[in-house]
């Protein structure tokens, strides 16, 4: 597939979301204590997709990981943004050309 031939690692699998960043190990495994099959947390598209679910819409949602959810998560977050949105922009704009077609 497309991330393959681009090198991009990504995995597929469950997200939980909540209304708070995760910055500490303590929140981090109090988490995976709960879900332990969850690869991520996010903040933002748990609330997309209920609304999509409520007007019976297809929902697709991109994540990238920014961190590790551990004390230096607010670190990590500056050198990676660059580099997660250019590679979101070339994931949808190649989305949006060939496969919604």
């Amino acid at each position: 597939d497309y991330l393959s031939q681009k090198r991009m690692a990504y995995r597929k699998g469950l997200l939980v979301t909540g209304d708070s960043f995760v910055a500490s190990q303590k929140q981090k495994s109090t988490i995976l204590d709960t879900f332990p099959q969850a690869l991520a947390v996010e903040m933002e598209g748990a609330s997309f997709a209920q609304v999509a679910y409520q007007f019976h819409k297809p929902l697709i949602v991109l994540r990238s990981i920014s961190d590790h959810g551990d004390e230096k998560a607010d670190l990590d977050f500056d050198d990676f943004v660059k580099k997660a949105g250019a590679n979101a922009a070339e994931l949808l704009c190649r989305f949006i050309q060939h496969d919604l077609k």
